[in-house]
């Protein structure tokens, strides 16, 4: 796949994608050829929906650095946008885990998880730390990006409580 910008952005297809965009889509596919539910009134949903990718340099890395990997791990899944870049160029084989504490975006990364070719994707609900416990993640209300959300010492009225685990644990767990 050629991620040059004026390519990428400038190809008929990608333009009529862009201009036709009304913001009303729910399903749509990505320019690797998943499909995702996203929420079009949202940051990383709208970016998706209009051009087909949320952020193109971040695309590429994951692109590069996954490609024909073994074993991939995504912290802060959200939605499953890398997530779903990595299942389409790792090893068929490979192991996938996703960790998302946001309950506000499981649903979404649960769902597509499920539409991606690669089969030993693993999602974990909680938030990596340190230590294993709890931790209060800031959720803010006032903006539509949601992968603001962040682990905070504050509670508030946007926080909630969320299950903290040590990667070590969980590599050990599963046997990785």
């Amino acid at each position: 796949m050629d991620f040059k910008k004026p390519q990428f952005y400038l190809n008929p297809k990608m333009l009529l994608r862009r201009f036709l965009w009304r913001g009303n889509k729910q399903y749509t596919t990505t320019s690797l050829g998943f499909r995702m539910h996203i929420h079009p009134n949202k940051v990383i949903g709208k970016s998706i929906g209009q051009t087909g990718v949320y952020d193109l340099v971040l695309t590429e890395v994951m692109f590069r650095l996954c490609r024909h990997s073994n074993l991939v791990i995504d912290i802060g899944a959200n939605i499953g946008y890398t997530v779903g870049v990595a299942a389409m160029v790792m090893n068929k084989n490979g192991r996938l885990l996703a960790f998302e504490p946001n309950p506000e975006v499981l649903p979404y990364l649960n769902e597509n998880v499920l539409q991606l070719p690669l089969k030993d994707v693993q999602i974990f609900a909680c938030a990596l730390s340190d230590r294993m416990g709890e931790a209060l993640l800031q959720i803010p209300q006032s903006t539509d990006n949601e992968g603001l959300a962040h682990i905070t010492p504050y509670n508030g009225p946007d926080v909630q409580k969320v299950i903290t685990e040590t990667l070590d644990n969980i590599l050990y767990t599963i046997r990785c």
